[in-house]
Protein backbone atom coordinates (compact mmCIF):
# COMPACT_ATOMS: atom_id res chain seq x y z
CA UNK A 1 0.00 0.00 0.00
CA UNK A 2 2.78 2.43 0.92
CA UNK A 3 4.68 1.63 -2.28
CA UNK A 4 1.56 2.52 -4.29
CA UNK A 5 1.24 5.84 -2.44
CA UNK A 6 4.89 6.65 -3.16
CA UNK A 7 4.41 5.80 -6.84
CA UNK A 8 1.28 7.99 -7.09
CA UNK A 9 3.08 10.87 -5.35
CA UNK A 10 5.97 10.56 -7.81
CA UNK A 11 3.52 10.65 -10.75
CA UNK A 12 1.80 13.74 -9.32
CA UNK A 13 5.16 15.47 -8.84
CA UNK A 14 6.17 14.59 -12.38
CA UNK A 15 2.88 15.91 -13.79
CA UNK A 16 3.18 19.12 -11.77
CA UNK A 17 6.74 19.66 -12.98
CA UNK A 18 5.59 19.15 -16.57
CA UNK A 19 2.69 21.57 -16.11
CA UNK A 20 5.02 24.19 -14.64
CA UNK A 21 7.47 23.69 -17.48
CA UNK A 22 4.71 24.14 -20.05
CA UNK A 23 3.43 27.21 -18.25
CA UNK A 24 0.08 25.68 -17.35
CA UNK A 25 0.42 26.58 -13.66
CA UNK A 26 0.83 30.18 -12.60
CA UNK A 27 3.87 31.28 -10.68
CA UNK A 28 2.61 30.84 -7.14
CA UNK A 29 4.36 33.93 -5.78
CA UNK A 30 2.98 36.18 -8.53
CA UNK A 31 -0.44 34.57 -8.12
CA UNK A 32 -0.31 35.25 -4.38
CA UNK A 33 0.47 38.92 -5.01
CA UNK A 34 -2.38 39.23 -7.50
CA UNK A 35 -4.81 37.62 -5.06
CA UNK A 36 -3.71 39.98 -2.27
CA UNK A 37 -4.10 42.97 -4.59
CA UNK A 38 -7.60 41.93 -5.67
CA UNK A 39 -8.63 41.31 -2.05
CA UNK A 40 -7.48 44.80 -1.05
CA UNK A 41 -9.21 46.33 -4.06
CA UNK A 42 -12.42 44.46 -3.24
CA UNK A 43 -12.36 45.69 0.36
CA UNK A 44 -11.81 49.28 -0.79
CA UNK A 45 -14.70 49.10 -3.27
CA UNK A 46 -17.00 47.70 -0.59
CA UNK A 47 -15.89 50.37 1.89
CA UNK A 48 -16.54 53.25 -0.53
CA UNK A 49 -19.85 51.79 -1.69
CA UNK A 50 -20.97 51.62 1.95
CA UNK A 51 -19.95 55.25 2.49
CA UNK A 52 -21.78 56.26 -0.68
CA UNK A 53 -24.94 54.49 0.53
CA UNK A 54 -24.75 56.37 3.83
CA UNK A 55 -24.31 59.70 2.07
CA UNK A 56 -27.19 59.01 -0.31
CA UNK A 57 -29.41 57.95 2.58
CA UNK A 58 -28.50 61.12 4.49
CA UNK A 59 -29.11 63.29 1.40
CA UNK A 60 -32.52 61.72 0.79
CA UNK A 61 -33.52 62.34 4.43
CA UNK A 62 -32.48 65.98 4.15
CA UNK A 63 -34.42 66.39 0.89
CA UNK A 64 -37.67 65.26 2.56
Amino acid sequence: MQARAIKLKAQEDEQRALDEELGLLPDTRAFHHVMRYTAVADRKVRYWMQRLRRLLRRASKQAE
